[in-house]
């Protein structure tokens, strides 16, 4: 194999100390901006359900906020019913006495 050529090894000495800096502003650029961009989407959103959450209760109807809240509280009820539904039926197993 060849030597490099001069040009080449100049390059090559460059980039070895320029890349890694380059590297990093890159990746924390981009990390920077991910996180601006996900902040303001969040802000918007929280905004709007605000917003719609006014108007469907002016509305006199349900806000999704209200329909997620009720969904929760039906699956909980739902969970206690299973466990109870089973206690009973090993009551029942069992018989009036264990």
């Amino acid at each position: 194999m060849a030597d490099k050529p001069l040009w080449r090894r100049a390059v090559d000495s460059v980039d070895a100390v320029i890349a890694p800096h380059l590297e990093e502003f890159a990746t924390s650029t981009f990390v920077d901006v991910t996180h601006a961009v996900r902040r303001g989407r969040n802000g918007v959103r929280g905004w709007a359900d605000r917003r719609s959450r006014v108007m469907w209760h002016l509305l006199n109807l349900p806000a999704g906020s209200d329909i997620k809240r009720l969904s929760r509280q039906v699956a909980s009820l739902d969970r206690e019913l299973r466990q109870l539904r089973g206690e009973l039926n090993r009551e029942i197993e069992d018989g009036p006495h264990g």
